[in-house]
């Protein structure tokens, strides 16, 4: 192999690891985008009142919350200005799935127990991304 050759080599890997990097920053700001409207959400939510009387045929809101017989919070629609989002919580209270499409870009997060984000699959312009982290938020496995 030719020094030109191992340079052409060398840049065609440099380009791939740079795509797998923007799309990596991509599910990355998605991510945070998400935890951050699930917590401003959640922490200044007003709680819905039951509508006394009959089913309306329809019901035009930009949020709704979800609340369990004990009045915690257990999942939230709403739409935001960078797009609708649902988050969904445990019976402790703690974010574990988040699905968006915040400024066009659709993405599904899942979180452990401790509110670490475990999972993330997104579309970004990039293009699709899976990504799965450890317990620390090390990504372990990716595609592409």
């Amino acid at each position: 192999m030719t020094t030109d050759e191992r340079l052409e080599a060398l840049e065609k890997e440099l380009a791939r690891a740079k795509r797998r990097n923007r799309r990596m920053l991509a599910v990355v700001g998605l991510a945070a985008g998400a935890v951050a409207l699930v917590w401003i959400v959640a922490g200044t939510a007003n709680r819905a009142q039951a509508q006394a009387g009959g089913v309306p045929a329809v019901i035009r809101a930009r949020q709704f919350i979800l609340e369990d017989a004990a009045g915690e919070t257990r999942a939230v629609l709403l739409v935001a200005k960078d797009g609708p989002s649902l988050a969904l919580y445990d019976e402790n209270g703690q974010g574990r799935a988040a699905l968006s499409v915040l400024k066009g870009e659709p993405g599904l997060l899942l979180f452990d127990a401790n509110g670490k984000g475990r999972v993330a699959l997104a579309v970004t312009k990039y293009g699709p991304g899976l990504y799965l982290r450890d317990a620390a938020g090390k990504t372990v496995w990716s595609a592409p």
